[in-house]
């Protein structure tokens, strides 16, 4: 679950917590939303609230009653256009759902995301789930070739 008010802007090369499936699939560094404007995230946070975790132990998050985390899966891979599925949770519980659409070609959301920080997130899943499929068939056909 990545936090709501995390905006992620790139690939963390050396992650904190490597080898783990984490919600955005991968760490990244950014900034933070909970203020209101983009402000460097509690450095602390990153890799346990930011990238992973409840927002709500965050220092810098709001308070009750304003969603605490995001999840998102793939639910459609087709012709080009993935499906993305995305819960908001307030206390454990979701409270709203949907889907939004991915251009793998031209690499950007088709639909808009209520936020910034929720379309930078959903951009970056996408593209870590592509990025993770082609090193997946590649190995795939690699070992198939030997």
């Amino acid at each position: 679950m990545a936090c709501p008010f995390f905006e992620p802007h790139e690939r963390l090369l050396t992650p904190r917590r490597a080898g783990g499936r984490l919600p955005l699939i991968d760490e990244h560094a950014g900034v933070c939303h909970a203020s209101g404007s983009a402000a460097p995230p509690v450095e602390t946070m990153v890799s346990t609230g930011c990238n992973q975790g409840y927002a709500q132990s965050c220092p810098n998050h709001p308070g009750s009653g304003v969603a605490a985390a995001m999840r998102y899966t793939i639910t459609g891979d087709s012709e080009g256009i993935l499906t993305v599925t995305w819960i908001e949770e307030q206390a454990h519980t979701p409270v709203r759902w949907g889907s939004v659409r991915f251009d793998t070609g031209r690499q950007c959301l088709l639909d808009r995301p209520s936020s910034n920080p929720i379309c930078a997130q959903m951009t970056v899943f996408c593209r870590s789930y592509l990025a993770r499929r082609a090193a997946s068939c590649g190995a795939a056909w690699k070992a198939a070739a030997d």
